[in-house]
Formats: C-alpha cells, structure tokens, sequence
C-alpha cells in the first residue's frame, strides 16, 4: 500500500517557472500586448498606465542587471 502511495506522489508534477524563464516571458509578452493595444486603439488608462509599469520594471530590471556584471 505504501508503495502505491509513494508511486502516486512522484507522478503529480508541480509546474514552476525559474526567474529566468519568467523574465522571458514577461519581455515578449508586454511588447506584444502593447502592440495589440496599440492596433486596437484602446485609450484605456488602465490598461496604459499597467503596460507603462510592466515597461518600467522590465527596463528597471534590465539596467540593473547590466549594472550588477
């Protein structure tokens, strides 16, 4: 029984994504949803002000990396 119960653990897999991967997908993801809303022509100020943050941080990030090297 025990067996069983161990072999039903190791077969549930947890997605996590590393830091690494999740800067990736947030750099191509913000450029790509700025482009939609660009085509759009959405003038929501919500939407522009989190795609300016999303922007910002990312540019942030960037600088500070290449800062750190």
């Amino acid at each position: 029984m025990a067996a069983k119960q161990k072999q039903k653990r190791e077969y549930r897999s947890h997605w996590h994504m590393t830091s690494r991967e999740f800067q990736a997908v947030t750099f191509v993801t913000t450029p790509a949803l700025a482009g939609m809303t660009i085509i759009l022509r959405i003038s929501d100020p919500v939407i522009w002000g989190f795609l300016g943050t999303a922007i910002g941080l990312a540019i942030g990030q960037a600088a500070q990396r290449s800062r750190n090297r």
